[in-house]
């Protein structure tokens, strides 16, 4: 975008035809076949970027989970083939017109397969020239491409965990989710909605260039924009109805986003529209504009530019969303706030 390459609000058509083919799914019949019908809005990278597009995961969804099976469509190394790219893998039909509802979805997924697209490179390249280099991550540190390009790297990565039924934690061991190969066998893309493994230093060197707004990723006025609200009324409302439309997708958020905070999207994260000291009994000092988000095996990152103060939080645990790690994320931020506090008025140590 800074770069005239694109903007957030033109039809991607011209850019994505595969996606923008996609129909509406609307229900199905009593033969229990799909009932699709043409799209009307367009679809723009602020929709992508903001979960408002009508796309959903179809893994997680219970209508598109529905659908796949209404139509033969497998999500297994037995149907690999459909696995390998963006344009096969994310190939469900949206839920919505776009900008009229929010969903988590496979949105930033398709962002990435614009952005190889306008720049003329691949996400690899782009993500270790453009980004990582640029806030002195050495290669190996990140990369779509871990196993393959850095299999010493990739062997370090935890083990993915279980919490099972009786609570107890079951180590996955030797599964270890440092590669998308693992997940989807035959994967040929750079799925940008979650492709990348990285240590956790790295992870925060980018966090850390966008809270000092030191111009090494994005110039101010685009950083600015990752911390203003992107959602339409439709969207932010079904975003914050979702507490109560669906209960479940929304306890599998990473970290705690309490039911007295208003909620709306940026450019890059969930943001928390209101202080945290209008949660009842108080709160630990987040602070209205907090751009965060967290990932599948409960990991959980912040920025919050009014405390000067960002942050990571990462497990290889699953269910998302499970309680235990969600006290834990709740202590380590309660822990950093404190320890910002008590800086303010002192030389500020370089790593709190």
């Amino acid at each position: 975008m800074e770069r005239g390459l694109t903007t957030l609000d033109a039809d991607v058509a011209s850019i994505l035809p595969e996606l923008t083919a996609l129909p509406i799914l609307t229900g199905f019949d009593a033969s229990e076949r799909p009932i699709t019908v043409a799209r009307k809005n367009p679809i723009t990278l602020r929709h992508l970027l903001t979960h408002s597009s009508g796309l959903s995961y179809d893994a997680f969804n219970p209508t598109l989970i529905r659908w796949c099976a209404a139509t033969g469509k497998r999500l297994d190394s037995a149907n690999a083939a459909s696995l390998a790219t963006v344009e096969t893998r994310f190939s469900s039909p949206l839920l919505y017109e776009p900008g009229t509802s929010w969903g988590y979805s496979c949105g930033i997924d398709w962002a990435g397969k614009l952005a190889e697209r306008v720049s003329g490179t691949d996400l690899e390249t782009y993500f270790q020239r453009e980004i990582l280099a640029k806030v002195d991550v050495e290669p190996g540190a990140a990369s779509f491409w871990l196993k393959d390009h850095y299999p010493e790297q990739a062997a370090k990565g935890a083990a993915l965990t279980i919490r099972g039924n009786g609570q107890d934690l079951h180590s996955k061991d030797p599964v270890r989710h440092m590669s998308l190969q693992d997940m989807w066998p035959g994967v040929k893309d750079c799925m940008g909605g979650q492709g990348l493994r990285a240590t956790m230093p790295a992870y925060l060197a980018v966090l850390k260039s966008l809270l000092a707004d030191d111009e090494r990723l994005l110039g101010k006025e685009m950083r600015a924009m990752m911390f203003e609200p992107q959602l339409s009324a439709e969207s932010k409302k079904a975003l914050n109805g979702m507490r109560t439309t669906a209960p479940e997708q929304f306890a599998g958020f990473v970290g705690r986003l309490p039911a007295g905070i208003e909620l709306d999207w940026g450019l890059g994260g969930i943001l928390s529209m209101d202080d945290d000291d209008k949660i009842e009994g108080g709160g630990w000092g987040r602070g209205k504009g907090t751009l965060m988000w967290s990932g599948l095996f409960n990991l959980f990152w912040f920025i919050d530019r009014t405390a000067d103060l960002c942050g990571i939080f990462g497990t290889q645990v699953i269910p998302p969303g499970d309680l235990a790690v969600e006290d834990l994320i709740v202590l380590f931020e309660k822990n950093m706030y404190e320890k910002r506090r008590a800086a303010k008025g002192t030389e500020t140590p370089a790593r709190l």
